[in-house]
């Protein structure tokens, strides 16, 4: 029977209505789950707030069994308890996470990366009791989500444990309460990607990090399937390679096109769809997609953006391809086989040299002439040279004088021939034709003076900068005096999250950087004296030290001390002395972290030539996660039982 105190309670709400806590005072609070505890003996049911039918079950029995509560307690309790209940005005629910601090853009989205598997699966459990947003958590989560959590949410997904729920707001708080820079998701990454050979990149990390397919499985299967560059090689060749049967490796082979990873409304496909309208055979969609620059390969078939789409669940694309490919593969290019070996000499940036032509096929500069104009209409002639530009696309020599004037426009002539030279050099397509038959192309591309405006391809005007090219732009121009140290825009790639992979080959051809002195780059139609030269390569020459390693073994553990220079931390390699050298040159270790955020295949080991290879993954972690920086010493934890390499910290 209720407790007489309580039957004065008069309620007007429903029975099963949950009362948050914090409607109550501290004291209040604390009276009411002593008692609540003594009578049901279930804790956790009360983790969250309290029901007028849980009110029922307090008995007189319950009073007197717990004595530390006496008769004024108690009635104070009930007149608390009486403004709640015989009211009809709204009582809020608390906001869980509420108390977590934001320090970035409230719908700035978290990928689930970077919570440790155990908390994104609980949090993602919690948001999905908002059937409207479902779809909305792929991605990741926002800082708005968790505002929008309540605790009848926590009791919908049964997350009953305050132990959990702490755990997972310290690891909220530390992502809300940091300014470092969130990468985006490998989701979105695949999505926005504009170049074949790093989306499938992109695509084999997703498999791997998602645990959809063992790194051996997919090894075995890339030989097979065309999306991976493979499909040539056969299933006796590929099982006696792995040591499996032919029939396992189908199977293996066909577990992993099976995969879908559901990521909508790729660049890609959207621009190879324009491809497959534009083309008018299957050669010639390789040759646009080359000329375009979504690809390396010149022979790319629109069967391998049809296995994109099928990996990535664009059943329209699909269904587009489909369509055209009886098209492509019945037409022809409207070519002899003279127009052929014509297309044959067009270099990588669009190139022809008649004289080259000529000596291969005996014909003379007239016939080339007449072939290369019904091949190339808007081809553009200078003595034996010829610019040979696809009708409807912009040729790459094009686009690298375009990005140079968009930089700086009105740039000297001479200037925008280093750009065309450099990435004419990294394409492996080296211009040997002499120098005032270049500047005169450039001209006819540019005028002189020289301007964007002047280019009458009208694709130019939709030309964009990548991703990379934007980052590095803006760093330069943030830069005091224009001028960079190869380490300095190293050491800016790891704080911005920028692979230092794809930044060395960027550094390497991008059309409007300079190599003004060694390692010191500027942007073009920067300006800049000596001094200023000789104060940048003084600056990178006082950051620049040797890598600094000391360690000490204790039984089963090697404890280091790890400062690490640029060139380490790009290569990850290190020179450990010898000592350290014999105590790990059988072990190969895995590379973990603490705050569990390091997921990586890399693997530190020791090569014959006596290198330590490996450290990129747990440097690059420390830089971006940790703040770790070239001026702090990081520790490493070496368990030469269980072969672990982690981050103990950093002074």
């Amino acid at each position: 029977m209720m407790h007489p105190e309580f039957n004065r309670i008069r309620n007007v709400r429903p029975r099963t209505e949950t009362i948050p806590w914090e409607s109550l005072e501290q004291k209040e609070q604390n009276t009411l789950k002593l008692l609540l505890f003594t009578a049901t003996d279930a804790k956790e049911k009360f983790l969250h707030g309290f029901t007028y039918n849980d009110l029922l079950k307090i008995s007189e029995e319950t009073v007197a069994d717990t004595r530390a509560i006496g008769v004024g307690r108690v009635s104070y309790l009930v007149e608390a308890l009486c403004r709640i209940f015989e009211s009809e005005a709204v009582v809020p629910l608390a906001v869980p996470f509420g108390k977590i601090p934001c320090e970035r853009d409230f719908d700035e989205i978290i990928p689930w990366s970077y919570l440790d598997k155990k908390d994104a699966t609980a949090l993602l459990k919690i948001l999905k009791t908002k059937p409207n947003l479902i779809d909305t958590f792929k991605d990741g989560f926002t800082y708005n989500n968790l505002l929008r959590v309540t605790n009848e949410d926590l009791r919908k997904a049964r997350f009953y444990s305050s132990d959990k729920l702490r755990l997972l707001e310290v690891s909220l708080f530390g992502i809300f309460t940091s300014n470092s820079k969130i990468l985006p998701s490998l989701r979105i990454q695949i999505r926005d990607s504009q170049n074949c050979e790093e989306i499938v990149g992109l695509i084999e990390k997703m498999i791997l990090d998602e645990d959809l397919q063992s790194s051996r499985n997919l090894e075995i299967a890339k030989n097979r399937i065309l999306l991976f560059f493979g499909g040539e090689e056969t299933l006796e060749s590929i099982g006696q390679k792995y040591g499996i049967t032919r029939e396992r490796a189908r199977q293996i082979a066909e577990k992993v096109r099976k995969i879908r990873l559901d990521i909508e409304n790729s660049w890609l496909l959207n621009e190879a769809k324009m491809l497959l309208k534009e083309s008018s055979s299957l050669s010639n969609f390789g040759e646009l997609a080359f000329d375009k620059g979504l690809t390396t390969k010149t022979d790319l078939s629109p069967k391998w953006f049809m296995e994109l789409a099928t990996i990535l669940g664009d059943s329209t694309f699909l269904a587009f391809a489909k369509s055209e490919l009886p098209r492509l593969q019945g037409g022809t290019d409207d070519l002899d086989k003279f127009n052929s070996s014509i297309q044959k000499f067009r270099t990588k940036i669009g190139i022809i040299d008649m004289q080259d032509v000529a000596v291969a096929t005996g014909y003379s500069y007239d016939s080339i002439l007449i072939a290369i104009r019904k091949r190339y209409p808007t081809a553009l002639v200078c003595r034996n040279v010829i610019l040979a530009r696809a009708s409807g696309f912009s040729s790459i020599f094009e686009s690298t004088l375009a990005k140079q004037l968009m930089v700086k426009d009105a740039l000297d002539i001479k200037e925008l021939s280093i750009g065309i030279r450099r990435v004419s050099n990294y394409r492996g397509a080296v211009l040997e034709i002499e120098e005032d038959i270049l500047l005169d192309l450039i001209r006819q591309v540019v005028g002189e003076p020289s301007s964007i405006k002047n280019m009458d391809n009208p694709l130019i005007a939709d030309l964009k900068f990548s991703n990379h090219e934007k980052w590095l732009i803006s760093i330069f121009r943030d830069s005091d005096s224009g001028l960079l140290h190869r380490d300095q825009i190293s050491e800016k790639a790891l704080r911005d999250g920028v692979s230092l992979g794809s930044l060395a080959i960027y550094l390497t051809y991008v059309p409007f950087l300079r190599l003004v002195a060694p390692s010191v780059f500027a942007l073009v139609g920067t300006n800049h004296g000596d001094q200023q030269i000789l104060e940048a390569k003084e600056i990178a020459k006082e950051s620049t030290f040797q890598t600094e390693v000391a360690y000490q073994i204790a039984g089963n553990y090697i404890n280091m001390e790890l400062r690490p220079n640029m060139n380490t931390i790009s290569s990850g390699v290190v020179f450990p002395p010898k000592e350290l050298a014999s105590a790990v040159k059988e072990i190969t270790f895995k590379s973990i972290c603490v705050c569990g955020g390091l997921e990586s295949e890399q693997t530190i080991r020791m090569t014959k030539d006596g290198f330590w290879v490996g450290f990129s993954a747990i440097l690059r972690h420390a830089f971006t996660t940790h703040d770790v920086n070239e001026t702090r010493t990081l520790l490493l934890k070496f368990d030469l039982k269980n072969k672990t390499a982690s981050i103990a910290g950093n002074t």
